[in-house]
This record gives C-alpha cells, sequence and structure tokens, in this order.
C-alpha cells in the first residue's frame, strides 16, 4: 500500500480531501484547496528514484514531442529524505474509446522529433536517464551506434525475460 506523506503534499500546496488506491504504490489524491478552479485530481506514484525519474523524463519528452496524445504533465518528483521517492503527475480521465494506435503515432513522433539534447544532436543514440520497460531495467547509455546501442538493449530485455520464463533460453541460444 502506499504511504504518502501528507508533508510532500503540502508542499505542493495540496491537501487531502479523498485518497484512492489505483493500483499498488500509486493513489489518486483529490484537493479541494483554494484553486480557483475547483477540485484539483494528481496520481501520486511512490517507488524507487531510478524508476521514477525514467518515468517522469519520459512523460516529459513525449508530450513534448506529440499533440496527439493526451500525456499527464509530471507536477512534481520529491524524495522523503528517508529512501522514499514520490512522482507527482496530473490525473487523466482514462476514456475507454480512445484508440491506442494514437500512442504508437505519439511514440513515433518522440522519435522522429528534433532531438534537444546536445549528445543526440552529435548523432548519438539514448536518452538522459535510465528507465524501465514495466519491471525491466532500461539502460539509455548513449553509443555513436544504432546497432550496438539497439542491441545491447534487446540482449538486456532477452536475459530479463529468460529469468521470468526458460522457454525463452531458446531463442538467446538461437
Amino acid at each position: 500500500a502506499i504511504e504518502i506523506p501528507i508533508r510532500l503534499l503540502q508542499e505542493e500546496g495540496l491537501t487531502i480531501d479523498s485518497c484512492e488506491r489505483l493500483a499498488p504504490n500509486v493513489a489518486r489524491i483529490t484537493s479541494s484547496g483554494d484553486h480557483g478552479s475547483g477540485p484539483v485530481n494528481v496520481v501520486v506514484k511512490q517507488g524507487s528514484r531510478l524508476a521514477l525519474q525514467g518515468e517522469a523524463a519520459g512523460l516529459d519528452a513525449i508530450r513534448e514531442a506529440s499533440e496527439i496524445f493526451k500525456v499527464p504533465k509530471v507536477l512534481c518528483f520529491k524524495e522523503d529524505g528517508r529512501g522514499g521517492s514520490y512522482l507527482m503527475m496530473e490525473y487523466l480521465h482514462r476514456d475507454p474509446q480512445m484508440p491506442w494506435y494514437l500512442l504508437g503515432r505519439a511514440l513515433a513522433d518522440l522519435h522522429l522529433a528534433e532531438p534537444k539534447d546536445p549528445k543526440a544532436l552529435d548523432g548519438s543514440f539514448g536518452f538522459p536517464v535510465d528507465g524501465f520497460l514495466g519491471r525491466t531495467p532500461q539502460a539509455n547509455a548513449w553509443d555513436s551506434s544504432w546497432p550496438r546501442f539497439w542491441r545491447q538493449r534487446c540482449e538486456r530485455l532477452l536475459r530479463g525475460a529468460v529469468q521470468l520464463r526458460p522457454a525463452f533460453r531458446r531463442v538467446l541460444q538461437a
């Protein structure tokens, strides 16, 4: 269960009116504080610093690169001083009729966008921070060779899959 430090929310000017658990370590907070436009809904995630920083950077990059797909705005990333990390972002109501191919277009826009990082501008492949693909760590170290960057990424994902399913061993041995 997620434990949200009230102090961290208060630092962002939020008071908790209601808290709904959406998933383990994820909660939707409703605050009717003095925001001028009615209740504010935010999502607060608790997790590792690496995972949450990677998620925040990825969400920001997708949102900046594409207007096709609505991406939550990251409001803040905080550490509580006791080893806990928290990511607060805009809550978006999920539209069950939303065509998911739009996410694919948004990701394509991200990869086609003019890079902002100086290393990408110099022709390297990667991302400024490491992240996760589900629970699998995704190293994003810069590399000047696209085939090498992609091969290393795929090898790490396949090795993680082998740990989950022995049947994947045959794929690596082929």
